[in-house]
């Protein structure tokens, strides 16, 4: 595994999302086994702003994305949460469909929805509910 050198990291994208990129490298390998492991994880800092990113612009969400990526994509990719349907819902949604929607993110951290096409159907389903 490459070392990363955060210095040069911070001097583009700040230390914000740096500590969240370390632990996402630190589970790359394990990941890669068994992609339930991020679960385990979801209490660390800054996941909570993940889920409730409701005033980032696109640049913003576009290097967080990135630094994150640094950290490892797979890792990235198996985090449970709204994902684009956040933004689409952040960009489209009244208020308090925005509200319902990453509440929920936020209060159940569901698993991955690739997990389960049931529990999608049945989100999906409690979604409409609240439309």
């Amino acid at each position: 595994m490459v070392n990363f050198d955060d210095s040069i990291a911070c001097t583009h994208y700040g230390k914000k999302w740096l500590e969240l990129a370390q632990l996402f490298r630190s589970l790359s390998l394990k990941v890669l086994d068994d992609r339930n492991t991020v679960l385990s994880h979801l209490d660390a800092p800054l996941f909570d702003q993940l889920y409730m990113d409701r005033s980032s612009s696109c640049l913003e969400r576009t290097k967080m994305y990135e630094v994150l990526a640094y950290g490892d994509p797979n890792v990235l990719l198996s985090c449970p949460g709204p994902s684009l349907s956040g933004i689409i819902v952040r960009e489209l949604g009244s208020t308090e469909q925005q509200d319902y929607f990453l509440n929920m993110w936020l209060s159940i951290k569901l698993v991955p929805v690739w997990q389960s096409q049931s529990q999608a159907k049945a989100l999906m389903q409690e979604i409409r509910l609240h439309c």
